[in-house]
């Protein structure tokens, strides 16, 4: 397997060959927030979509919490005012 890039909506993932025969680095990016582990070809192959659902869920789901976090700190904020 070469090296792998696509998009999962807003999130950029790049597969690449580890030194270790048979294991890829995935590296997922949103903006500045980055995910990265391994993987083996099997599970790339098997798994992908699985992978890429949770890929997916777990950037929404960040998301989410910085835009309620976000939201918390104007609110905050305007009461001090």
């Amino acid at each position: 397997m070469e090296n792998t890039n696509y998009k999962l909506g807003p999130v950029s993932v790049t597969i690449t060959p580890t030194k270790t025969d048979g294991r890829y680095e995935v590296r997922c990016q949103e903006g500045d927030t980055v995910s990265t582990f391994t993987a083996s070809e099997y599970e790339l192959t098997y798994y992908r979509r699985h992978m890429n659902t949770k890929i997916t869920q777990a950037f929404k789901a960040h998301r989410e919490s910085t835009s309620s976090s976000d939201e918390g700190q104007t609110h905050n904020e305007s009461a001090d005012s």
